[in-house]
């Protein structure tokens, strides 16, 4: 019998890839819930403030759009650091990595 080179070396992996696809997804799921409980924590902390802010007459629209805005910007602030600090890195890997010509940098 016959077999292609490919699946001799490398054998099934489509065992393996479903069980990595599988902890992927539950290691995502374990850091939506981490980042959902740190969301709750925040307003929890936060509720003397929102208290007094709704004692002054600001209704719960307001509010919501106010906590809806700040989460936006810190996600919008930690992604283009994350951003920068990729583009730093990229260039710093290219200009010291050893074997690498002035023509590909």
């Amino acid at each position: 019998m016959i077999r292609p080179l490919k699946r001799e070396v490398i054998g099934n992996v489509s065992d393996v890839l479903w069980v990595v696809m599988g902890t992927i997804g539950l290691v995502m799921l374990i850091a939506c819930a981490n980042v959902t409980n740190l969301f709750l924590v925040r307003i929890e902390a936060r509720q003397q403030e929102l208290a007094v802010r709704a004692a002054l007459g600001a209704g719960w629209a307001r509010m919501v759009r106010g906590l809806l805005v700040e989460s936006v910007m810190l996600g919008l602030m930690g992604g283009v650091s994350r951003r920068s600090l990729r583009l730093c890195r990229r260039a710093f890997a290219v200009g010291h990595w050893p074997g690498k010509s002035a023509a590909a940098k």
